[in-house]
């Protein structure tokens, strides 16, 4: 988990490196329409920075989140041996037919 932490702060500073060559290319260029001035640039510099900051703050409970997320992944991915089909999906059907099966029974009954 920390090497995706690291990842994800890697790809932030490399995001920042290339909106800055970006912006700077928009601010000199002959579009007259769309200028970045170097207060919209800092503004958005600060909330890169804040986002990085919250991730820091907020990591264990980041992990629990994936954590979560991965146990959450493999439940649904799950099969029966026998048949092949997705459990959740086997309970959902067992489910649906016992309630056809007492439907039928207490209308032919």
């Amino acid at each position: 988990m920390d090497e995706a932490l690291l990842q994800i702060a890697t790809g932030g500073i490399f995001a920042i490196l290339i909106l800055r060559e970006v912006f700077g290319f928009i601010k000199n260029g002959n579009n007259k329409e769309f200028k970045i001035t170097s207060e919209r640039f800092s503004a958005l510099e600060r909330k890169i920075c804040e986002n990085n900051k919250l991730l820091r703050e907020n990591k264990e409970l980041l992990y629990k989140i994936l954590g979560k997320i991965n146990d959450l992944w493999h439940w649904h991915s799950m099969e029966d041996p026998a048949t092949g089909v997705k459990i959740w999906y086997n309970t959902a059907i067992k489910n649906k037919l016992n309630e056809i099966y007492k439907y039928l029974e207490e209308k032919l009954t």
